[in-house]
């Protein structure tokens, strides 16, 4: 339960709430931060919404779906 905890809340962190902050200017980052923070919280209160898309994300099926599509493009990169 615990591992399956932790790698929702890193798929929830990485596709959800990580924000570039490398592009923002040091003066953008003071104006930016309190709404990111406020963001955040508010992100992580409807985080549940995320889990359907997670647990298709994790399904074998899925990663077998992918596979064939990347097959499909380098297929039809060399045509």
């Amino acid at each position: 339960m615990m591992k399956f905890l932790a790698q929702f809340i890193l798929f929830y962190y990485e596709s959800y709430i990580h924000v570039d902050w490398t592009v923002i200017t040091k003066l953008g980052r003071i104006y930016y931060a309190p709404f990111a923070f406020i963001r955040n919280i508010l992100l992580w209160v409807i985080s549940p919404i995320a889990l359907p898309e997670f647990l298709i994300k994790r399904n074998k099926f899925y990663k077998k779906f992918l596979k064939v599509l990347e097959q499909q493009k380098s297929k039809n990169a060399f045509i």
